[in-house]
């Protein structure tokens, strides 16, 4: 067994200190702050000062270690608002640090895993924006600006990403301050994002745009989290857990004598606009032609998401409320074979199958081996949050969304696998399901409609267009070095 196929790792491991602190935090598990700054800069000057501002950089980027040490002593008398950073590079970032496309190409091999071996089409080297097609994005020049040029040959113009958080936001701006000086005039910055978590009425559940709960069924890599989760609500059908290898890869480009316990992972960031209004006033017009009254209404939502708006699994019970904790303990393939409870082409359902694309326990490690690690948080000012019960006049139709962020071991097999195979499949399962309600690429106006159950857990389906109404303004793919390779990113 390689270190990257451990799992339910105890973090006070010793075999596995000097790993945890060549890693940067946030990757096997989330950095948990309320608020964030997320600086997208690309560099002005040769590759030794480039070098040299990533050096600086590094001081302030936060390990996995150093965010176990910060969780712990906030649970104490320690400090309660402690910053966290993370820095990210692109091909080109790369490749302005003096790099080689040859080099760089056998640095990051991007090689398929699982038995199937299919080379990959979606890759790290080539940037979100040159794989507009493959995954049914809008065209670049929709794009908000500073993210991919429709001129440039690659189309990627950013060299690096530096995420800051903070749960006080007078320290995240002075945080943000300080990193702005640093970058001075060796790097121009090209767009900057601040996203805000947003939260139920006890703050036990982080929520989305559209008023449902969010962040649940995350891969796990610690025994401390599995056990949480066990807590609540068992852990009996499905097994959360997942080997570290799952997330990270050997980080090529670290020192020589640094290159064992280095690692990174590949990163994926999406600004997704959602217009709450209207998928609001769809679920409306579903609940409607589906015959659904009063308090069953809001069964509508969830056969589209999958949850009830507090996270209670529609696979589960046809109501909300199940219990608190909600338990997440399910799976799809055994629970519900035919779709009559949750729908195939529900969101839960289409980018965690639980099962059901390769049958039979043997096979559901392929199955598993597309997961993604999910650090997205919310963006943009509203009047009314979704936790304030908002009526249809206070409900935003722009501004506000998800900066949606996941780690993976390789972009092509779990990112654009889910997104492409999955999510915008009208296939997927069986013919006909349609797409994906909430992240599927058709928009209003366009049709490929879905088979919604009339009769939760019975047969007989009646055909109902639920288009998308999130919308990519932005994006990149990126890549979270070994803070050894930070240290000293030139050739020695």
């Amino acid at each position: 067994m390689t270190i990257l196929d451990r799992k339910n790792l105890d973090p006070q491991d010793q075999s596995i200190q000097d790993l945890l602190e060549q890693l940067q935090g946030n990757i096997l598990k989330g950095h948990g702050r309320d608020h964030t700054v997320h600086i997208f800069f690309r560099f002005t000057g040769d590759p030794k000062e480039s070098g040299a501002l990533i050096t600086d950089l590094a001081a302030h980027v936060t390990s996995a270690n150093r965010q176990r040490q910060d969780t712990v002593a906030s649970r104490g008398d320690g400090p309660k608002s402690l910053p966290f950073c993370n820095l990210f590079l692109t091909f080109k970032g790369y490749k302005g640090l003096g790099y080689s496309e040859s080099e760089l190409i056998r640095a990051f091999p991007e090689t398929p895993r699982g038995p199937d071996r299919v080379e990959p089409q979606v890759k790290f080297v080539n940037g979100m924006a040159f794989h507009q097609a493959h995954l049914a994005d809008p065209r670049i020049g929709e794009w908000e600006k500073g993210y991919a040029d429709p001129k440039a040959d690659t189309k990627q113009v950013i060299d690096g990403m530096v995420l800051l958080a903070n749960d006080d936001l007078r320290r995240l701006d002075d945080h943000e301050q300080t990193i702005l000086r640093t970058l001075g005039k060796r790097a121009e910055m090209l767009v900057t994002e601040r996203g805000r978590a947003l939260f139920n009425e006890d703050r036990s559940q982080n929520l989305e745009h559209f008023g449902y709960v969010d962040g649940r069924s995350q891969p796990i890599f610690f025994q401390e989290d599995f056990e949480t989760e066990d807590m609540k609500g068992g852990t009996g059908e499905w097994d959360p857990s997942e080997p570290l290898g799952l997330v990270l890869v050997p980080d090529g480009l670290a020192p020589d004598n640094e290159k064992q316990t280095s690692f990174g992972s590949y990163f994926v960031f999406r600004k997704l606009e959602q217009n709450v209004k209207g998928f609001k006033t769809k679920e409306k017009e579903l609940a409607e032609s589906l015959g659904f009254e009063g308090e069953e209404a809001e069964l509508a939502g969830a056969l589209a998401v999958g949850r009830f708006e507090d996270g209670t699994p529609v696979v589960l019970q046809d109501s909300d409320g199940l219990r608190s904790p909600v338990p997440n303990n399910f799976r799809f393939d055994r629970q519900d074979r035919d779709g009559l409870k949750c729908p195939f082409h529900a969101h839960i359902r289409k980018v965690n199958p639980r099962g059901e694309t390769n049958p039979g326990d043997e096979r559901l490690e392929v199955e598993r081996s597309h997961r993604i690690a999910r650090r997205g948080i919310t963006y943009g000012e509203r009047s009314v949050e979704p936790k304030d019960d908002p009526d249809e006049n206070s409900l935003p139709e722009k501004g506000v969304g998800l900066l949606f962020m996941c780690f993976q071991a390789n972009i092509d097999n779990q990112f654009a696998y889910l997104q492409r195979r999955f999510a915008n499949n009208p296939d997927f399962i069986r013919p006909g399901t349609g797409i994906d309600p909430v992240i599927g690429p058709l928009s209003a106006g366009e049709s490929c409609p879905q088979k919604w159950s009339v009769k939760w857990g019975n047969q007989g389906s009646k055909s109902f267009n639920f288009p998308s109404f999130v919308k990519l303004l932005g994006g990149e793919f990126l890549f979270a070095p070994s803070i050894a390779f930070l240290k000293k990113p030139l050739r020695s």
